[in-house]
């Protein structure tokens, strides 16, 4: 025996040791149970809790802070900036909910699905006469639970969906009222939003230099603010 055959056979050798010794080790973890009875009642008795959690918890900005976060005067500096983020934030969220609606109808149509084959599935096999072409009888109850279990994920699936679709609603609503509010305060058109732009950056420019806390930021900040005030002034001299 030469000496790489020699050393290729104590590789081979430790490998198998340390597969021996693994297997050793998973057989363990696989025979023990990490979910106790302990476990099982304490998630019994937050049952009540994790329901309402689901149900009472909502999924977007409450209305607060989109009043005060959201649209806050330092980004939004007029009624007019509000107003058009107002609609920013609707059309997003319209969007999705119009994609949830196509979600929740493909959704059903596949429960339909899986209702006529578990059906059909169930009714070959309790009737006891399976044509063997069709296969192992066995193995068809395997392929109906399966079936099943993909039906009950379906149907979490939707529930979640559900859910999603009534905060949608919830933010277009929102936002329309808040938009609404604003209305009579806006001084430009309600459907172009370039009208009041101009002032929007003047003021949001204004505001982010008095509170800029290093001269560089403020500089450049500052430079933005004259470079408008000249685009401003040259339009004027256009217009005499």
């Amino acid at each position: 025996m030469t000496e790489n055959t020699l050393i290729s056979k104590q590789k081979l050798e430790v490998t198998n040791q340390v597969a021996e010794e693994t297997k050793g080790i998973l057989k363990v973890f696989v025979e023990q149970t990490l979910i106790s009875p302990e476990d099982i009642k304490a998630l019994n008795a937050a049952k009540d809790f994790a329901i309402s959690s689901f149900v009472d918890t909502p999924q977007y900005r409450p209305m607060i802070v989109k009043l005060a976060s959201v649209l806050s005067d330092g980004q939004f500096p007029t009624a007019d900036a509000k107003f058009w983020q107002c609609k920013a934030e609707a059309e997003v969220h319209f969007n999705e909910l119009v994609r949830n609606v196509y979600k929740i109808e493909s959704i059903k149509v596949d429960v339909d699905e899986l209702d006529y084959k578990i059906g059909s599935l169930h009714a070959l096999i309790e009737s006891n006469e399976v044509p063997k072409e069709m296969g192992d009888p066995i193995l068809m109850k395997f392929d109906l639970k399966r079936l099943q279990i993909k039906r009950e994920s379906l149907a979490f699936e939707m529930k979640l969906m559900e859910k999603n679709t009534k905060y949608r609603i919830e933010e277009v609503t929102d936002w329309c009222s808040i938009a609404g509010t604003l209305v009579k305060d806006c001084k430009y058109s309600l459907n172009n939003k370039q009208e009041g732009m101009v002032e929007t950056i003047y003021k949001k420019l204004d505001y982010e230099i008095s509170k800029a806390t290093d001269e560089k930021t403020k500089s450049n900040l500052t430079a933005q603010l004259n470079t408008l005030k000249r685009l401003l002034f040259e339009k004027a001299k256009k217009n005499i």
